[in-house]
C-alpha cells in the first residue's frame, strides 16, 4: 500500500487538484477535475478567437508584440549556462516580465517599439496571460525534455542545466501568479489539458489522438519537470510568497497518485514512468527532506510495482526502476541547488 503523508502534515489546498487520502477512490472526482480544466482552456480559447477575429488594430499590435516579446525573453531566460550571464539575462526578463503584468508601459521585440500597457487595451490582461502559458509550454517542450539520469550532477551538465532552469522559470511563474489570481486557473488549466497524468488521471483516447508516442513521452517528461517545479521552487523575490495552493503536500499526492494509477493497468505505464521519474527529479529532494521515512515507503512501494517483468518493455520503466534502485541505495535524490542562483537574482546585474 502506498504511504499516507504524517498527520502533522496539512492537508493540499482544495483549489489544487489532487488526490485524496491514499487508498480511497478519487477516479470520478479527477476526471471531473480534468473535465473543467479542459472546459475552462476550451472557453478560454474560444473567447480570445472571437476576439482577435473582430480585433482593432491596436489589439493586433498588442497582441503581436506581447507574442513575440514573451517568446524571445523566455528564450534568452534559458539560452546560457554560464552563471553571471544567466543572472543577467533571467534579472531583464523578471523585471519585464513585472512590467507587462503590473499593467506598466514595455518595450516590445515587435518593431521595438513602446507598448501601452495593459490596463489600455481591451482585454490586453487576458491576451498577455493566455500567451504566456503559450509560450511557457512551448519552452518547457524545447528546454525541459532532456531524457533522465541517474545522477544529474555526475552524467550530464546538459541535463542539470535543463533541471535548474526548469526551477527558475516556475519560479518566475509562481511569481507571476502571485501578481494575478486570474493567471493561477488559466496556468493549472494549460498544464492539466497538456497533460492529464499530472492529476494524476489516466489520459483520454483524444489526447493521444494523432501524437507519436515519442511526442507524448517528451511532454509528460516536459512538463513534470515544470509542473514539480512549481511546487517545489523557493520564491524568486522577497517581496513576492509563493501561492499557497502551490503546496509540497500536492507532490505528494501526485507521486502517490501515478504509482496508485499503475497499479490500476488503465493506461500506458510509459506515460506514467516518464511523469513519474520527473516529479522525483525535481521536487525528490524535497519531498525526502519533508516526509523522510514515509517517502522512502514511497519509493519502495513504486519499485515493487515496477521490478517486474511485465513492465520492463517500456525504456521509461527500466529507467524509472534503475532511478529507484540507485536512490534508494544512495540514501538520497540530488538536489538541484537551483536556489543558490535564484536568491541572487534581482541583485546580480
Amino acid at each position: 500500500a502506498v504511504p499516507a503523508p504524517s498527520a502533522a502534515v496539512p492537508a493540499p489546498s482544495a483549489a489544487v487538484p489532487a488526490q485524496s487520502a491514499p487508498g480511497a477512490n478519487n477516479s470520478t472526482d479527477s476526471g471531473w477535475r480534468w473535465r473543467k480544466c479542459r472546459e475552462k482552456l476550451a472557453t478560454l480559447r474560444a473567447q480570445l478567437t472571437d476576439l482577435i477575429n473582430g480585433a482593432t488594430p491596436e489589439l493586433m499590435t498588442f497582441k503581436m508584440a506581447i507574442q513575440t516579446t514573451l517568446q524571445n525573453r523566455l528564450a534568452q531566460f534559458c539560452a546560457s549556462d554560464e552563471p553571471q550571464l544567466m543572472r543577467q539575462r533571467q534579472q531583464q526578463t523578471m523585471l519585464l516580465l513585472l512590467k507587462i503584468f503590473s499593467m506598466e508601459p514595455f518595450v516590445s521585440f515587435y518593431q521595438q517599439r513602446k507598448i501601452s500597457s495593459i490596463r489600455s487595451v481591451p482585454n490586453g490582461e487576458q491576451f498577455a496571460m493566455y500567451t504566456y502559458c503559450e509560450c511557457l509550454l512551448m519552452q518547457a517542450e524545447d528546454q525541459f525534455s532532456e531524457p533522465a539520469k541517474l545522477r544529474p550532477d555526475e552524467e550530464g551538465a546538459d541535463h542539470l542545466f535543463c533541471l535548474r532552469i526548469a526551477q527558475s522559470l516556475a519560479m518566475a511563474t509562481a511569481m507571476l501568479c502571485s501578481c494575478s489570481k486570474a493567471f493561477q486557473p488559466m496556468l493549472l488549466s494549460f498544464l492539466l489539458a497538456e497533460c492529464p497524468l499530472l492529476l494524476p488521471h489516466p489520459p483520454p483516447p483524444d489526447w493521444e489522438a494523432g501524437r507519436e508516442l515519442d511526442d507524448r513521452v517528451m511532454r509528460c517528461r516536459s512538463l513534470g519537470r515544470l509542473y514539480a517545479a512549481l511546487f517545489c521552487a523557493p520564491p524568486l523575490m522577497g517581496s513576492f510568497s509563493r501561492p499557497k495552493e502551490f503546496s509540497l503536500n500536492h507532490m505528494w499526492s501526485l507521486a502517490a497518485g501515478l504509482v496508485r494509477l499503475s497499479a490500476t493497468g488503465r493506461h500506458s505505464h510509459l506515460l506514467t514512468c516518464a511523469t513519474l521519474h520527473s516529479v522525483l527529479e525535481v521536487a525528490g529532494a524535497s519531498m525526502w527532506r519533508r516526509y523522510g521515512a514515509q517517502f522512502v515507503k514511497l519509493l519502495r512501494s513504486a519499485l515493487k510495482l515496477y521490478d517486474q517483468e511485465s513492465y520492463f518493455i517500456d525504456s521509461s520503466a527500466v529507467l524509472l526502476v534503475q532511478y529507484l534502485q540507485f536512490v534508494l541505495a544512495a540514501g538520497f535524490i540530488t538536489d538541484l541547488g537551483a536556489t543558490s542562483s535564484a536568491s541572487q537574482l534581482m541583485s546580480s546585474a
